[in-house]
């Protein structure tokens, strides 16, 4: 495997190096982060049921590091930034976030700002336009109301706007929560066919 990804990185015109470390995956990548600006990680194969190695260490990462996580589903090789979408709530976890997500969101050639109607917020979604705004980013606010669900609206969104990556917070609610009773986030580990740009 290293001698594979080495040839790759040399082709690459990137500054690298490898690092091996013993011990536990999730809490050896979140210390391994702690001075990376991204971590990206496999979501394995999305859309199937049942536990996941790899949307298990994901989650692990998250709680473990402030550093963003993008989260990949498997079929995924190669990444488009031209059109990304953003889900705000008003939240401590979307405002991290988008924080994160600026030097991407940068680069981008359209930006949404997703917002499902639910209750009024101290932050309304107007402030992350603005403040994307004066870093120089263009962006759209688009609002929906919930259907069947917050998860399943947000999907359609990112669905019907084409987006490349879809930038959110992670785990509003506890993990434990999550895992019993569902939840955004587990909803999106499982079943996004696009990237994730996650934030806790």
């Amino acid at each position: 495997m290293r001698s594979r990804t080495e040839a790759k990185l040399q082709k690459e015109g990137v500054n690298w190096n490898w690092l091996e470390f013993i011990g536990q995956p999730g809490a050896v990548i979140s210390d391994a982060a702690r001075l990376c600006d991204l971590v990206i990680m496999s979501l394995g194969e999305t859309g199937k049921p049942g536990p996941s190695i790899y949307r298990t260490l994901v989650g692990e990462v998250i709680f473990g590091t402030a550093t963003p996580v993008l989260a990949l589903p498997a079929h995924i090789r190669s990444m488009q930034f031209g059109r990304a979408m953003a889900a705000y709530d008003g939240g401590a976890e979307s405002a991290a976030a988008l924080k994160a997500a600026v030097p991407l969101l940068s680069a981008a050639d359209d930006v949404c700002i997703a917002e499902i109607e639910e209750k009024e917020s101290e932050f309304p979604v107007t402030e992350a336009s603005l403040y994307l705004s004066r870093h120089g980013i263009k962006n759209e606010i688009e609002t929906a109301f919930t259907k069947d669900s917050i998860e399943q609206t947000l999907f359609d969104m990112a669905s019907d706007w084409r987006a490349d990556y879809l930038v959110m917070g992670a785990y509003g609610h506890s993990r434990l929560r999550e895992t019993l009773f569902g939840g955004v986030t587990k909803y999106f580990l499982h079943e996004s066919r696009i990237p994730l740009l996650l934030a806790h």
